[in-house]
């Protein structure tokens, strides 16, 4: 089950990784298709699809963090290449749950507040509720542009200077 969710997010169609309290799964991931249920933590499964686009999840927390300059948690970015498409996580507290959180992979979502600590958030056809307020989601979600904006700037700018120091 682990390769078919490496093989999502190849595809860059995984939208949520989310952790499940059952007997049987630890993680449930949700793509606009299908859900898929797998007995590995979330921190694992995150850590494969990290590795996959070749760093771990440690290694982009901690770069994400030296950007921010907090310890807070903070926005990863799972994929960088020279292709327009980008991935970028956003994690988001779960209730009843302390040690894991959600992994939201897009900032294409709603957000509505339904009191001062709990917000909805809307991801094509599904819905979370979250223990934090809607300031805190949009928060995150800025600081997801600002890690695209800050790696992938880096990024594009390192290989268009390679590119005129080799050809020019």
């Amino acid at each position: 089950m682990l390769k078919e969710v490496q093989k999502l997010a190849l595809q860059k169609s995984v939208l949520v990784v989310a952790p499940l309290n059952n007997n049987i799964y630890s993680t449930v991931v949700y793509t606009q298709q299908s859900s898929t249920y797998l007995v590995e933590r979330v921190d694992v499964v995150m850590n494969k699809i990290c590795v996959l686009f070749g760093s771990t999840l440690q290694g982009r927390i901690n770069a994400a963090r030296d950007l921010f300059q907090t310890k807070k948690p903070v926005p990863v970015l799972v994929l960088a290449s020279p292709s327009p498409t980008y991935i970028v996580a956003l994690p988001l507290p779960v209730a009843g749950n302390k040690k894991d959180c959600m992994w939201i992979f897009t900032t294409n979502f709603d957000v509505v507040e339904l009191g001062p600590s709990n917000s909805k958030i809307t991801i094509a056809n599904l819905s979370f509720d979250v223990p934090v307020s809607k300031s805190y989601i949009i928060e995150q979600k800025n600081r997801a542009h600002h890690v695209l904006d800050s790696f992938v700037f880096k990024y594009l700018k390192y290989y268009v200077d390679e590119y005129f120091s080799e050809n020019f």
